[in-house]
């Protein structure tokens, strides 16, 4: 049988906020909403245990141009998850801002989308560099 090697994509992805912890949310009864597990590469045995904070922001540049993915607090009354919103500096510094999102990879592939008209699909987690231990 042959094995098919399996690849992840890398992005170059700098840590701009490091954001807070809120103890109620972080430990509280919906925690389960601000952890990630992950493990570092498709490789490792090992899984790591992520943690969303609050205000954090993550720099990536995807097709030359930078995009800021920022965590916000939750609606309360649609979900205890955090929300993401991704912005873009475009064509002559324009800020285009996404929609706020309760996916992190929703939010930065609906703007992407937006900006280029494609298809391209984005993993928020790996965006956003919770692979790379940035915190």
């Amino acid at each position: 049988m042959l094995k098919r090697k399996s690849q992840t994509k890398s992005y170059n992805t700098t840590l701009l906020s490091i954001g807070k912890i809120i103890l109620e949310t972080h430990y509280g009864h919906f925690s389960r909403e601000w952890w990630i597990v992950t493990k570092r590469n498709i490789n490792d045995q090992a899984t790591l245990l992520v943690l969303i904070r609050l205000g954090m922001q993550t720099l990536t540049k995807l097709n030359s141009y930078d995009f800021i993915i920022t965590v916000l607090e939750p609606n309360m009354e649609i979900s205890p998850s955090p929300r993401y919103q991704a912005i873009c500096y475009f064509i002559n510094n324009e800020l285009i801002n996404g929609d706020i999102c309760t996916n992190s990879s929703f939010a930065i592939t609906s703007l992407y989308k937006h900006l280029f008209g494609t298809k391209t699909k984005f993993s928020g987690p790996l965006v956003m560099g919770f692979t790379k231990r940035l915190l």
